[in-house]
């Protein structure tokens, strides 16, 4: 699998920021994502962490959040990272996804829309916080913490005040 994906398989056009990149592609685009967490979970339980990085460096370098912004597949990027040792990649990483999640929550607070995508984000951010406090990493899970408690807020005052 090893040299499918990083060598035979083509990523056309997933790494350029100009490419439209419709809703249902960028569905496939996900799959893909898991599909390198996947090799890479697989090499980490092989022991061979040098490979598992260069999966996880090369999935990033094809699907740039700048061209196919991260989702919950991105995710197992952040625990894949921890696991190999790279706990700076990782924070940054998973920080990065949680403002992003944390504002897109926002703007569908703002338009009363609690719908799947709203729910989608804020199980990310619950995600997220899972992973960074299984990890051990207290200020990230708590800044989580702090996002989550201010979407819940901001919801339960929307119920309350339809």
């Amino acid at each position: 699998m090893y040299d499918n994906v990083m060598n035979k398989f083509q990523f056309r056009g997933l790494d350029d920021p100009t490419t439209n990149l419709n809703g249902d592609y960028r569905g496939f685009a996900q799959n893909h994502r898991s599909m390198f967490t996947t090799l890479a979970e697989a090499l980490i339980i092989e022991g061979d962490t040098t490979r598992a990085k260069e999966v996880l460096d090369y999935g990033i370098e094809v699907m740039p959040n700048e061209s196919l912004p991260y989702d919950i597949a991105s995710i197992s990027f952040v625990q894949a990272y921890l696991n190999i040792g790279e706990e700076e990649k990782a924070v940054k990483m998973g920080m990065e996804i949680a403002e992003m999640f944390n504002d897109m929550a926002s703007y569908h607070q703002k338009k009363m829309r609690y719908d799947y995508e709203f729910r989608k984000y804020l199980n990310g951010l619950q995600y997220l916080q899972s992973v960074f406090s299984q990890y051990g990493f207290k200020e990230e899970a708590d800044r989580l913490k702090e996002m989550l408690n201010q979407q819940n807020t901001i919801l339960a005052w929307a119920q309350e005040n339809p």
